[in-house]
């Protein structure tokens, strides 16, 4: 099932009650009550995302305060950046890498793209759109050009507020815009980064952070291939599922299909890991 299968034609259904936080404000609309709130919805997420910009900034600001300070008192403090990336992190809930473009996205906002923020905040243009301008900006080194392809850019967005406007309408008017005003900055502009990746990144606590970003069908594949082999100990192996799982993801990539169980049976049937005799399947749950 993907996004573009029809839902009608599959039968689903939409019976199931409501958290109860949305019940009484949910369950009483009308369809064109529902797509007006929808809309209404739309417009205070991308004035979040924005609020989320600043503060992102803010605390930039602060930290750069600091950092100053300690400079100006001779002290040497060569991991500024990666602490406030680890903060950021945690507040977000996001990896390391997607933190830090978080900060960096917000500064090119407040500093290159005022007025594109203002239009942000404003509800009337979303993340993804946002995103592309900005990355079209970067190639603009010029800092009377850059405020003149906010002005225009801005203006473009602003006049189809409330219209499906895709990412790449929003590159092909960037290109545009760029092309009158700096051409050498319009066949700079950097192409678009392949989001597959796959990173890893060191904690304080001893622990590491792998965070992958891969298409849905990979994604889709890894997790049917790591289940299995999570599961394939008794239910006395001790381990928590999270646990199993990078067990699971690691004895893939060693050639292994089975976990060695850590239970405490010494007849135990799985304390054995099991080597791959042919390529990766799923496999069903053993019993005990």
């Amino acid at each position: 099932m993907n996004h573009s299968d029809d839902a009608f034609t599959l039968g689903r259904r939409a019976g199931t009650p409501l958290p109860g936080v949305f019940d009484g404000a949910v369950s009483g609309l009308s369809a064109a009550g529902a797509l007006s709130r929808l809309r209404v919805l739309t417009a205070q997420q991308n004035r979040l995302e924005a609020e989320r910009s600043a503060v992102l900034t803010r605390v930039y600001e602060l930290r750069d305060d600091a950092r100053r300070v300690r400079e100006e008192s001779s002290r040497r403090f060569v991991d500024d950046w990666d602490e406030l990336v680890a903060e950021v992190s945690a507040a977000l809930g996001t990896g390391r890498s997607a933190a830090g473009a978080a900060v960096h996205r917000g500064l090119d906002l407040r500093e290159r793209c005022p007025r594109l923020f203002e239009l942000f905040a404003a509800g009337r243009v979303s993340l993804p759109l946002v995103r592309e301008v900005l990355r079209s900006s970067a190639a603009v080194l010029d800092d009377r050009v850059a405020a003149m392809f906010d002005d225009r850019i801005t203006a473009w967005l602003a006049a189809r507020a409330g219209l499906s406007i895709t990412a790449r309408a929003v590159a092909d008017a960037a290109k545009s815009i760029l092309t009158r005003l700096d051409p050498a900055a319009a066949r700079e502009v950097p192409p678009v980064e392949p989001r597959e990746r796959l990173e890893f990144h060191s904690r304080a606590d001893g622990l590491v952070d792998l965070e992958a970003v891969m298409p849905k069908a990979e994604a889709i594949r890894l997790s049917a291939l790591v289940g299995p082999v999570a599961e394939s100990v008794c239910r006395d192996d001790g381990r928590t599922l999270g646990q199993r799982q990078v067990a699971a993801l690691v004895a893939l990539a060693e050639g292994y299909e089975g976990l060695g169980c850590r239970c405490s049976h010494e007849g135990c049937d799985l304390r054995e890991a099991r080597p791959r005799t042919g390529p990766s399947h799923r496999t069903s749950r053993p019993s005990r």
